[in-house]
């Protein structure tokens, strides 16, 4: 599972941060390939376009499975 802290000024997201969230923790996602980086970030800046969320901060967590990349749940508004 992944965390990403976006910050979002005229509903252009951009992505601050991700994070792999782990049994052992929380730990920075390196060493993960840019096509699942792509993915994570594509999943999470749709998302947000749904939302309609247009300016501020945003923390969203991101699963990727055999059925794809699901967003399973995001908050807006001051981390």
């Amino acid at each position: 599972m992944f965390s990403v802290e976006t910050t979002t000024s005229g509903g252009m997201h951009e992505v601050v941060r991700i994070q792999e969230l782990g049994h052992d923790g929380v730990g920075e996602a390196v060493g993960l390939s840019e096509s699942v980086l792509a993915e994570v970030r594509t999943a999470v800046r749709g998302h947000l376009d749904l939302l309609g969320h247009e300016s501020g901060t945003a923390l969203t967590e991101v699963v990727m499975s055999e059925q794809g990349t699901r967003v399973v749940g995001c908050r807006t508004g001051p981390l």
